[in-house]
């Protein structure tokens, strides 16, 4: 158990380090990607069970047990996701606007906290009852294939069309 809660708690502070970073490099201005948002969300969840049923071999019961619970969680991980983007938003506008107001952009960023701690919260829930539903190889089997068993590799810049690297230098050529 307490390995489980290791994993949980390292995610989360990867989830957070990566919420604050995209909160600064994503731009400004009023958000129509909700429906997009929750599409995604559902793309995810979809992935994740199909990729426990493929990878875990999950009997005909456990995936029932697994799908009841994301059923039932869906609604209230949306309502989460929903007003965590609010949050992000406001974080971003904050930056933007608030730079005479400290205290408005900390309510924002504490806001942004416990919006992502109450996502969290939710999807620690659904993990747990994912790991309740698995016998112990496949909780074992689980550990070996998830994300967090591999070593982190940095993507490579992806090329925007823009000659320059994310080092400012236009390449090679100024070595």
């Amino acid at each position: 158990m307490r390995k489980i809660l290791t994993i949980v708690l390292a995610i989360s502070i990867g989830l957070n380090a990566g919420l604050l970073v995209r909160a600064l490099r994503t731009p400004s201005g009023p958000s129509e990607d909700g429906p997009r948002q929750q599409e995604q969300l559902d793309e995810i969840l979809t992935r994740h069970f199909e990729r426990m049923t493929a990878d875990l071999d999950l009997s005909a019961a456990q995936q029932a047990e697994i799908r009841k619970a994301h059923d039932a969680s869906l609604p209230s991980i949306r309502k989460a996701q929903a007003r965590l983007e609010s949050a992000r938003s406001a974080v971003r506008n904050s930056i933007l606007t608030a730079v005479d107001a400290p205290d408005e952009f900390r309510g924002n960023v504490l806001e942004l906290q416990q919006s992502r701690a109450r996502l969290d919260s939710l999807l620690t829930e659904m993990f747990i009852v994912e790991m309740t539903a698995l016998d112990p190889v496949q909780r074992e089997r689980y550990v070996e294939v998830s994300p967090w068993n591999r070593p982190f590799v940095r993507s490579p810049p992806q090329d925007d069309g823009n000659e320059r690297t994310r080092s400012g230098s236009k390449g090679n050529e100024d070595r």
